[in-house]
C-alpha cells in the first residue's frame, strides 16, 4: 500500500534523483502530490523523513 499526500508541494532536484541520468526537463519544477509512505506485508518499508514542501 502506498500512502499519498496530494497537497504536498515539492521541487524536483535532478542532482538528488535516483536516476543515473541527469538529463531531465523537470529540474527545478515545483510539483504537487507525493508518496509519503509504503507498507508491504504490514511493515513500513518507506517513510518520507524529509519534508520537501515549499511555502505558497
Amino acid at each position: 500500500m502506498t500512502i499519498l499526500d496530494p497537497d504536498l508541494r515539492w521541487t524536483f532536484d535532478a542532482s538528488r534523483s535516483k536516476s543515473k541520468s541527469r538529463n531531465t526537463p523537470f529540474d527545478g519544477w515545483t510539483m504537487q502530490g507525493a508518496a509519503v509512505a509504503t507498507i508491504v506485508a504490514g511493515r513500513v518499508v518507506y517513510r518520507k523523513e524529509e519534508r520537501l514542501a515549499v511555502s505558497d
